[in-house]
């Protein structure tokens, strides 16, 4: 007698094409479990690292911008311990930047004749293939370039197009 074979459902359309159905799922069978992808996967997180690492490479450092609303530990803790009221919390809580505020800063010296301490510097925020950033983000944005701040964003690192981070860099800085 043969040895019997699982294969997955995959699998089995890979050899057997359509002329397989799927069994219905019966009543109390749990779903196949969801493959969720590492933070690092993410399409946007890979071209954040990727702009990063030549920019850190080129004497650059870069600073995440943090925007949000926190509860500092201090009131949790007043919480836990009952010596805070909710309404007391809410008091407390703390409001970090601006919404639609470019997620990365740029900053590196230069040597400037008769200057020191100049520095060159940029806003950029980096979206998944084919994504754009929220109305938020783009008044943002536009008012930092208004104020004459250097602010871009891209989704790509290096496809040639004009959201191109390589190519924006390249033009901008000579490098």
């Amino acid at each position: 007698m043969p040895t019997p074979v699982r294969v997955s459902e995959e699998q089995a359309r890979l050899l057997f094409g359509d002329r397989i159905t799927s069994p219905a799922p019966t009543k109390g069978t749990p779903k196949p479990a969801r493959v969720k992808k590492l933070k690092s996967e993410l399409p946007e997180n890979i071209l954040e690292a990727q702009i990063k690492g030549l920019l850190e490479a080129r004497g650059w450092t870069c600073t995440r911008n943090q925007v949000g609303t926190y509860t500092p530990y201090r009131v949790l803790m007043a919480l836990e311990e009952k010596t805070m009221t909710i309404e007391q919390a809410k008091r407390n809580i703390v409001r970090i930047g601006e919404k639609g505020t470019p997620d990365w800063r740029a900053e590196r010296v230069v040597k400037v004749p008769g200057i020191v301490g100049a520095m060159q510097v940029f806003l950029w925020e980096a979206k998944a293939p084919g994504k754009k950033p929220s109305p938020e983000q783009r008044a943002v944005i536009e008012r930092y370039r208004l104020l004459g701040w250097e602010v871009e964003w891209f989704d790509n690192f290096n496809s040639g197009g004009p959201l191109s981070f390589v190519g924006w860099y390249r033009a901008r800085f000579g490098e």
